[in-house]
């Protein structure tokens, strides 16, 4: 997916999409006011690489990572997903409630899901080729 000599047209269209992303949170801040929850700005964007890889084969979280992005979790409210694919995955959320079913989402190219990422957990699985961006 990611081709050195294309990076600067892809970087050129992923800070697009990064764009589209802060835009969308800022029409989204009247409702979050409304609900008493003020100062919505967003964290670092991340892209995500879907894997069908088990658990055990992924890379183990180091103290340092894990102290990267402690503060953007714990201050986290609003979370911003957008698919960009190219294949189709599943999004499994689970709500921090312990009444509450998980719900899966299947998830496909050019969809947005936002969350509220201090009450639902998120897991997603998709192909190895798939990508997502995150804020």
């Amino acid at each position: 997916w990611f081709d050195p000599s294309t990076a600067s047209v892809k970087m050129q269209a992923l800070q697009t999409v990064a764009q589209e992303l802060v835009q969308f949170a800022d029409y989204t801040q009247p409702f979050f006011n409304s609900q008493g929850i003020n100062g919505v700005s967003l964290s670092e964007t991340l892209i995500v690489g879907g894997s069908e890889a088990d658990e055990e084969s992924r890379p183990e979280l180091t103290e340092v990572a894990c102290s990267k992005w402690i503060s953007t979790f714990l201050a986290a409210r609003l979370m911003l997903v957008y698919f960009m694919g190219p294949g189709e995955g599943l999004l499994e959320l689970l709500p921090l409630d312990e009444d509450a079913e998980p719900i899966t989402l299947r998830t496909r190219p050019d969809m947005l899901v936002v969350l509220r990422s201090d009450i639902i957990a998120r897991k997603y699985l998709g192909s190895k080729g798939d990508f997502a961006l995150c804020a």
